[in-house]
């Protein structure tokens, strides 16, 4: 899902991925301990990236959204 946006916009893969991560987490355990410190997670991570000067706060943003809701959609086609 974010392979073809990164060709005309740079997403960042680093938050998709731990939104993705954080998602099946929360298939698997207890959602509500799993995104409290999930999104904290995330979180440094994509401030991280845009401290680092590799994206926007959008690009990391996109990311999270691209990656949450890829996996969201996976996951309910599978179960």
């Amino acid at each position: 899902m974010t392979g073809p946006i990164t060709f005309w916009w740079k997403i960042s893969f680093h938050t998709a991925v731990a939104a993705g991560s954080v998602v099946m987490l929360a298939w698997l355990l207890p959602p509500a301990p799993v995104y409290a410190v999930g999104a904290a997670l995330v979180m440094v991570i994509a401030w991280s990236r845009v401290t680092l000067g590799d994206h926007t706060p959008a690009q990391t943003a996109a990311g999270v959204l691209a990656g949450g809701a890829a996996t969201w959609t996976i996951l309910g086609a599978l179960v």
